[in-house]
């Protein structure tokens, strides 16, 4: 168990039993959010499905498995890393032509509060394997990006990264500077 490590350790390590929980109590969302990765490796635009509530990208708000009074909303969006890196806020980093960052991010809130909390690192990263699937071996974690950007502290992010081909690929050399932790899918 991983109980009281960092997040940025802790979130690279897919407990595939949680993972199984997720996707059978979960079967219909995670299906959708696979299909929607699915499109995005075959170039097709990552855009909300009609449940997706007033969110701009598709998402799902589900029951937290490993502690009854959290909730998680689970969100994919994907960025196209053309011209300038998105989340360089000061500085212009120019970036490969072409690339796309598939990004995924968990991020916990209470349940009856509707306050953030901090994301459980083991079952954000069992959601990232569900929903990368196939291709989580290729995914990456970024952990907490909120030094980073305008992203919501406590909430675990996650990316897949293609190149012009929409092939799984490296992180490219101009977002080298968020952390990244390949995700490991051993059984």
């Amino acid at each position: 168990m991983m109980v009281g490590m960092d997040t940025k350790a802790a979130a690279t390590v897919v407990d595939h039993d949680l993972m199984r929980r997720i996707t059978a109590r979960y079967a219909k969302e995670v299906t959708a959010l696979r299909a929607v990765v699915s499109n995005a490796v075959k170039g097709v635009p990552v855009v909300p499905s009609s449940g997706s509530a007033g969110r701009s990208s598709p998402g799902i708000s589900v029951r937290s498995l490993t502690n009854p009074g959290m909730s998680l909303e689970v969100v994919l969006s994907s960025l196209r890393l053309a011209g300038e890196n998105p989340r360089a806020h000061t500085a212009r980093v120019m970036v490969g032509v072409g690339f796309r960052e598939i990004h995924l991010c968990v991020r916990a809130y209470h349940r009856y509060a509707a306050t953030g909390v901090s994301t459980p690192p083991r079952e954000a990263c069992a959601w990232a394997g569900a929903i990368f699937h196939t291709r989580s071996e290729s995914a990456y974690c970024q952990g907490d990006l909120r030094n980073l950007t305008l992203h919501q502290a406590g909430a675990v992010h996650y990316a897949l990264y293609l190149d012009r081909q929409y092939r799984p690929c490296v992180p490219p050399q101009a977002v080298a500077h968020t952390v990244h932790h390949r995700l490991i899918c051993e059984p």
